[in-house]
Protein backbone atom coordinates (compact mmCIF):
# COMPACT_ATOMS: atom_id res chain seq x y z
CA UNK A 1 0.00 0.00 0.00
CA UNK A 2 1.47 3.37 -0.79
CA UNK A 3 0.21 6.41 1.50
CA UNK A 4 1.12 10.19 0.63
CA UNK A 5 -0.33 12.80 3.14
CA UNK A 6 -2.47 15.39 1.67
CA UNK A 7 -2.49 17.56 4.73
CA UNK A 8 -6.13 18.56 6.42
CA UNK A 9 -7.33 21.70 4.04
CA UNK A 10 -9.96 20.51 1.77
CA UNK A 11 -10.38 22.80 -1.36
CA UNK A 12 -13.59 23.95 0.42
CA UNK A 13 -12.11 25.49 3.25
CA UNK A 14 -10.23 27.00 0.33
CA UNK A 15 -12.83 28.52 -1.59
CA UNK A 16 -13.89 29.81 1.19
CA UNK A 17 -10.98 31.51 2.62
CA UNK A 18 -9.75 32.52 -0.85
CA UNK A 19 -10.74 35.73 -2.78
CA UNK A 20 -12.56 35.69 -6.02
CA UNK A 21 -9.71 35.33 -8.01
CA UNK A 22 -8.14 32.85 -5.40
CA UNK A 23 -11.41 30.66 -5.93
CA UNK A 24 -11.02 31.40 -9.63
CA UNK A 25 -7.43 29.59 -9.74
CA UNK A 26 -8.47 26.67 -7.13
CA UNK A 27 -11.12 25.86 -9.38
CA UNK A 28 -8.60 25.63 -12.45
CA UNK A 29 -6.42 24.14 -10.92
CA UNK A 30 -9.01 20.80 -10.11
CA UNK A 31 -10.27 20.88 -13.52
CA UNK A 32 -6.94 20.77 -14.57
CA UNK A 33 -6.56 17.76 -12.92
CA UNK A 34 -9.70 16.49 -14.19
CA UNK A 35 -8.56 17.03 -17.69
CA UNK A 36 -5.84 14.35 -17.31
CA UNK A 37 -8.40 12.05 -15.77
CA UNK A 38 -10.48 12.52 -19.00
CA UNK A 39 -8.03 12.30 -21.33
CA UNK A 40 -4.97 10.12 -20.34
CA UNK A 41 -6.67 8.17 -17.74
CA UNK A 42 -9.57 7.81 -19.91
CA UNK A 43 -7.57 6.41 -22.58
CA UNK A 44 -5.22 3.89 -20.93
CA UNK A 45 -7.75 1.17 -20.49
CA UNK A 46 -6.59 -1.16 -17.98
CA UNK A 47 -9.06 -4.54 -17.32
CA UNK A 48 -7.95 -4.85 -14.45
CA UNK A 49 -8.98 -2.09 -12.86
CA UNK A 50 -12.75 -2.53 -11.73
CA UNK A 51 -13.42 1.31 -13.12
CA UNK A 52 -13.50 0.34 -16.12
CA UNK A 53 -16.14 -2.51 -15.67
CA UNK A 54 -18.34 -0.44 -14.21
CA UNK A 55 -20.22 2.27 -15.63
CA UNK A 56 -23.06 4.84 -15.15
CA UNK A 57 -25.62 3.11 -17.31
CA UNK A 58 -29.22 3.21 -16.85
CA UNK A 59 -29.79 0.94 -14.26
CA UNK A 60 -27.25 2.70 -12.23
CA UNK A 61 -28.37 5.96 -12.75
CA UNK A 62 -32.39 5.17 -12.19
CA UNK A 63 -31.13 3.31 -9.24
CA UNK A 64 -29.69 6.32 -7.82
CA UNK A 65 -32.95 8.15 -7.80
CA UNK A 66 -34.70 5.52 -6.97
CA UNK A 67 -32.53 5.94 -3.75
CA UNK A 68 -33.43 9.24 -3.62
CA UNK A 69 -37.33 8.64 -3.75
CA UNK A 70 -36.78 5.66 -1.13
CA UNK A 71 -35.07 8.02 1.26
CA UNK A 72 -36.00 11.54 0.76
CA UNK A 73 -39.87 11.43 -0.64
CA UNK A 74 -40.49 8.34 1.79
CA UNK A 75 -38.15 8.68 4.43
CA UNK A 76 -37.72 12.45 4.97
CA UNK A 77 -40.70 13.94 3.63
CA UNK A 78 -42.55 10.94 4.65
CA UNK A 79 -45.15 10.53 1.18
CA UNK A 80 -45.86 6.75 1.02
CA UNK A 81 -46.35 6.22 -2.66
CA UNK A 82 -47.97 3.19 -3.50
CA UNK A 83 -46.61 0.61 -6.32
CA UNK A 84 -48.46 2.54 -9.15
CA UNK A 85 -46.77 6.14 -7.86
CA UNK A 86 -43.37 4.28 -7.78
CA UNK A 87 -43.71 2.80 -11.54
CA UNK A 88 -44.69 6.50 -12.31
CA UNK A 89 -41.95 7.98 -10.74
CA UNK A 90 -39.89 5.18 -11.80
CA UNK A 91 -41.18 6.09 -15.57
CA UNK A 92 -40.63 9.84 -15.36
CA UNK A 93 -37.00 9.18 -14.53
CA UNK A 94 -36.43 7.10 -17.56
CA UNK A 95 -36.19 9.42 -20.57
CA UNK A 96 -32.99 11.56 -18.34
CA UNK A 97 -31.33 8.11 -17.48
CA UNK A 98 -31.33 7.10 -21.02
CA UNK A 99 -30.06 10.10 -22.52
CA UNK A 100 -27.62 10.31 -20.00
CA UNK A 101 -26.11 7.03 -20.38
CA UNK A 102 -26.16 7.20 -24.35
CA UNK A 103 -23.26 9.81 -24.06
CA UNK A 104 -19.69 8.88 -24.48
CA UNK A 105 -18.00 7.61 -21.82
CA UNK A 106 -15.23 9.02 -20.23
CA UNK A 107 -13.29 7.80 -16.84
CA UNK A 108 -15.43 9.29 -13.94
CA UNK A 109 -13.84 9.60 -10.19
CA UNK A 110 -17.65 9.84 -9.45
CA UNK A 111 -16.97 12.01 -6.26
CA UNK A 112 -15.15 14.64 -7.65
CA UNK A 113 -16.16 17.23 -5.17
CA UNK A 114 -14.25 20.28 -2.82
CA UNK A 115 -14.50 17.67 0.46
CA UNK A 116 -12.42 14.92 -1.45
CA UNK A 117 -9.94 17.26 -2.73
CA UNK A 118 -6.98 18.58 -0.51
CA UNK A 119 -5.46 21.89 -0.45
CA UNK A 120 -1.95 21.63 -0.36
CA UNK A 121 0.65 24.52 -0.85
CA UNK A 122 -0.11 24.93 -4.71
CA UNK A 123 -1.05 21.43 -5.47
CA UNK A 124 -4.14 19.10 -5.27
CA UNK A 125 -4.61 15.96 -3.65
CA UNK A 126 -7.45 13.60 -4.70
CA UNK A 127 -8.96 11.34 -2.34
CA UNK A 128 -12.31 8.65 -2.23
CA UNK A 129 -11.21 7.48 -5.74
CA UNK A 130 -12.96 4.09 -5.20
CA UNK A 131 -16.50 4.13 -6.60
CA UNK A 132 -14.54 5.12 -9.93
CA UNK A 133 -16.47 4.53 -12.99
CA UNK A 134 -17.11 5.32 -16.66
CA UNK A 135 -19.64 8.00 -17.69
CA UNK A 136 -20.62 11.24 -19.21
CA UNK A 137 -18.03 13.95 -19.65
CA UNK A 138 -19.83 16.45 -17.49
CA UNK A 139 -20.19 14.24 -14.63
CA UNK A 140 -17.08 15.04 -12.47
CA UNK A 141 -17.62 18.71 -13.83
CA UNK A 142 -20.77 18.70 -12.09
CA UNK A 143 -19.28 16.93 -8.59
CA UNK A 144 -16.95 19.93 -8.65
CA UNK A 145 -19.12 23.22 -9.05
CA UNK A 146 -22.29 21.83 -7.65
CA UNK A 147 -21.73 19.21 -4.34
CA UNK A 148 -23.18 20.53 -1.55
CA UNK A 149 -23.16 24.51 -0.69
CA UNK A 150 -20.59 24.73 -3.38
CA UNK A 151 -22.36 27.39 -6.03
CA UNK A 152 -23.39 29.53 -2.74
CA UNK A 153 -19.44 29.60 -2.08
CA UNK A 154 -18.19 30.04 -5.93
CA UNK A 155 -21.18 32.20 -6.85
CA UNK A 156 -22.52 32.34 -10.33
CA UNK A 157 -20.26 34.61 -12.20
CA UNK A 158 -16.82 32.17 -10.77
CA UNK A 159 -19.15 28.88 -11.58
CA UNK A 160 -19.71 29.83 -14.96
CA UNK A 161 -16.05 30.59 -15.74
CA UNK A 162 -14.58 27.38 -14.21
CA UNK A 163 -17.42 25.78 -16.98
CA UNK A 164 -15.76 27.80 -19.95
CA UNK A 165 -12.36 27.20 -18.65
CA UNK A 166 -12.54 23.04 -18.61
CA UNK A 167 -14.36 23.43 -22.00
CA UNK A 168 -11.60 25.72 -23.45
CA UNK A 169 -8.91 23.81 -21.87
CA UNK A 170 -10.37 20.65 -22.71
CA UNK A 171 -10.27 21.75 -26.99
CA UNK A 172 -6.78 22.70 -26.42
CA UNK A 173 -5.47 19.96 -24.79
CA UNK A 174 -6.79 17.56 -27.23
CA UNK A 175 -7.80 19.21 -30.39
CA UNK A 176 -11.25 17.97 -30.27
CA UNK A 177 -14.47 20.75 -30.33
CA UNK A 178 -16.49 20.87 -27.67
CA UNK A 179 -18.92 23.09 -28.24
CA UNK A 180 -20.25 25.43 -25.37
CA UNK A 181 -23.75 24.89 -25.86
CA UNK A 182 -23.90 21.26 -25.91
CA UNK A 183 -21.56 20.82 -22.80
CA UNK A 184 -23.83 23.46 -21.03
CA UNK A 185 -27.17 21.23 -21.59
CA UNK A 186 -25.08 18.03 -20.50
CA UNK A 187 -23.69 19.84 -17.48
CA UNK A 188 -27.41 21.00 -16.37
CA UNK A 189 -28.89 17.52 -17.10
CA UNK A 190 -26.43 15.80 -14.89
CA UNK A 191 -26.56 17.81 -12.58
CA UNK A 192 -30.44 16.98 -11.67
CA UNK A 193 -29.64 13.32 -11.66
CA UNK A 194 -26.37 14.03 -9.05
CA UNK A 195 -28.24 16.76 -7.03
CA UNK A 196 -31.20 14.45 -6.37
CA UNK A 197 -28.41 11.44 -5.53
CA UNK A 198 -27.18 13.52 -3.13
CA UNK A 199 -30.57 14.90 -1.90
CA UNK A 200 -31.11 11.19 -1.21
CA UNK A 201 -27.95 10.26 0.26
CA UNK A 202 -28.09 13.40 2.84
CA UNK A 203 -31.77 12.31 3.88
CA UNK A 204 -30.85 8.63 4.23
CA UNK A 205 -28.00 10.10 6.49
CA UNK A 206 -30.54 11.41 8.47
CA UNK A 207 -32.98 8.92 8.61
CA UNK A 208 -30.46 5.75 8.43
CA UNK A 209 -28.01 6.94 10.67
CA UNK A 210 -29.15 10.25 12.47
CA UNK A 211 -26.41 12.28 11.11
CA UNK A 212 -28.93 15.39 10.87
CA UNK A 213 -25.78 17.60 9.87
CA UNK A 214 -26.53 16.74 5.94
CA UNK A 215 -29.38 18.18 6.07
CA UNK A 216 -28.71 21.70 5.32
CA UNK A 217 -27.64 21.14 2.05
CA UNK A 218 -30.88 19.77 0.89
CA UNK A 219 -32.64 23.22 0.40
CA UNK A 220 -29.98 24.47 -1.85
CA UNK A 221 -29.43 21.87 -3.34
CA UNK A 222 -32.91 21.73 -4.23
CA UNK A 223 -33.18 25.55 -5.19
CA UNK A 224 -30.43 24.68 -7.68
CA UNK A 225 -31.97 21.97 -9.46
CA UNK A 226 -35.55 23.80 -9.64
CA UNK A 227 -34.67 26.17 -12.64
CA UNK A 228 -33.10 23.15 -14.36
CA UNK A 229 -36.11 21.26 -14.08
CA UNK A 230 -38.40 23.89 -15.99
CA UNK A 231 -35.81 24.33 -18.55
CA UNK A 232 -35.84 20.84 -20.16
CA UNK A 233 -39.05 19.49 -21.60
CA UNK A 234 -37.06 16.12 -21.13
CA UNK A 235 -37.30 16.51 -17.31
CA UNK A 236 -41.13 17.86 -17.32
CA UNK A 237 -42.96 14.46 -15.98
CA UNK A 238 -40.12 14.16 -13.41
CA UNK A 239 -40.44 18.13 -12.70
CA UNK A 240 -44.24 17.55 -12.65
CA UNK A 241 -44.11 14.71 -9.76
CA UNK A 242 -41.51 16.70 -7.45
CA UNK A 243 -44.17 19.71 -7.01
CA UNK A 244 -46.38 16.92 -5.84
CA UNK A 245 -43.40 15.65 -3.57
CA UNK A 246 -40.99 17.65 -2.75
CA UNK A 247 -40.74 21.13 -0.94
CA UNK A 248 -39.73 22.91 -4.30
Amino acid sequence: MCLEDFGDRTLAVAWQEASVSGRLLWGQRALQALIRIHTTATQRYDPACPAFRLAFDVPKLLSELQFFRQHAIAGLWRHALTDSEQDAFDAACQPLCTLLASQPRYFCHRDYHSWNLMAQEEKLGVLDFQDARMGPQAYDVVSLLVDRGTPDILGAEVRAALVMYYVQSFQAETGQPLPRQDFTVLFELVAVQRCLKAIGTFAAMHVMQQRSQYLGYIPPTLAYVQPLLRRYEILRPLELLLRRYTPL
